[in-house]
């Protein structure tokens, strides 16, 4: 997929095709199943706190006889006129549209939320698992702040809340009756200090494929 992302931005970049394509893409029940061409998902705020709104586009191209979509995110400024021009573009932090397990399409939504891109995910089968991202802009890059991470069966889920920029995690284990008639487990929740030996960037990040072993609680967390 990489090798027909250089013949396809070209086309996907300019603000013409933007401007041509279908609305935000529907994910009701019926069409997690049957990605089409679109504008996946938008979202407005100000990102570079320059008190102007910027707009994140996420796109997503099918292209035949390949499994999962492209979906770029265009990201788009505001010139002295209000007119939007394309200011950046990214390739990573979203999911392909077979990678949510049973449940289809894992893609959920997309946010600016206190000048951060948050992206979030959903998916899986019987074991379950959501997935929050946040990206925010550091004067060239953008950096993954945030994540948490949510999976489990209903009534049994593990939440791990960790925030990248100061190094501190939360592990958290709520369970109630795990599908079956056992007594409801008091909730367990533990505060973590995690040291990464790599920064994680909006271009090149795959949510749910990057392992941390936490020492502390004998298991490795994949974000």
């Amino acid at each position: 997929m990489k090798k027909l992302i250089p013949i396809l931005l070209p086309l996907l970049f300019s603000t013409t095709l933007y401007a041509s394509m279908n609305g935000p893409e529907d994910h009701s029940e019926d069409n997690r199943f049957t990605p089409v061409s679109g504008v996946l998902a938008e979202a407005i705020g100000d990102l570079d706190k320059d008190g102007k709104d910027e707009k994140v586009v996420a796109l997503n191209v099918v292209v035949p006889g390949q499994p999962n979509a492209v979906r770029p995110l265009l990201i788009f400024k505001q010139d002295e006129y209000d007119n939007w021009f394309l200011w950046q573009t990214r390739e990573g932090g979203i999911l392909g549209s077979d990678q949510g397990g049973l449940l289809g399409d894992p893609f959920e939504s997309l946010e600016i939320s206190r000048g951060a891109i948050v992206i979030k995910h959903f998916g899986g089968s019987a074991q379950k698992w959501n997935y929050t991202h946040r990206f925010r802009f550091n004067g060239t890059e953008w950096p993954l702040i945030g994540t948490t991470i949510k999976y489990g069966i209903p009534g049994c889920y593990e939440i791990f809340d960790f925030n990248l920029a100061n190094g501190k995690a939360i592990y958290t284990e709520e369970k109630r009756n795990c599908w079956s008639d056992e007594e409801v487990q008091p909730q367990l929740s533990q505060k973590l200090s995690i040291e990464l030996d790599k920064q994680h960037t909006l271009n090149t990040f795959s949510p749910g494929s990057n392992a941390l072993p936490i020492e502390q609680l004998g298991k490795t967390i994949y974000f």
